[in-house]
């Protein structure tokens, strides 16, 4: 069997998930903000987005995780297991190549996935955003589970770090 017929046949049967086929790398500015997403066209998130409010030097990382931690909702909040509302503290780990950041962030109950989406904030410069922006490699990390992006194209992530700073 040849590999295009059987992969497109794959693709046909649903091996392949229709939304992982459209993700891709996109940069788009909205007014006063941009946003590096690797995601579905048109969406401003997806497996892991970036944005900033242009010239803030400041960055918000998100990306998704399957560990639900909401377990119930009241009114319009979720609530953990112990009863505390979203959002919830945590570690995350941001990498690029070589270089790792410990950071504070949030986790956030995602009600379309039933899972959740960690969000954590930093400010522009450092080792880690500067690997970023020469290899377009990052990567970032909470309750055990770590993104898997392709690298990003160069000349997007140079649009977004340039309009980020001030």
């Amino acid at each position: 069997m040849k590999a295009l017929p059987f992969l497109a046949a794959l693709a046909v049967l649903g091996a392949f998930p229709a939304q992982a086929q459209d993700l891709d790398w996109r940069f788009r500015t909205s007014p006063g903000h941009s946003h590096l997403v690797y995601g579905p066209e048109g969406s401003d998130v997806g497996d892991l987005w970036f944005r900033c409010r242009d010239a803030s030097s400041r960055i918000v990382v998100a990306f998704n995780v399957e560990r639900r931690i909401g377990v119930e909702l009241r009114g319009t909040t979720y609530y953990d297991e112990a009863g505390r509302p979203a959002p919830w503290p945590v570690r995350v780990t941001v990498a690029s190549g070589q270089h790792r950041a410990a950071l504070s962030g949030q986790a956030h109950h995602d009600e379309a996935r039933e899972a959740s989406f960690i969000t954590a904030d930093f400010p522009m410069g450092g080792p880690v955003l500067s690997a970023f922006g020469r290899s377009g490699e990052f990567s970032a990390s909470a309750f055990g589970e770590t993104t898997s992006t392709p690298r990003a194209p160069a000349e997007l992530v140079r649009q977004f770090l340039e309009a980020c700073q001030p």
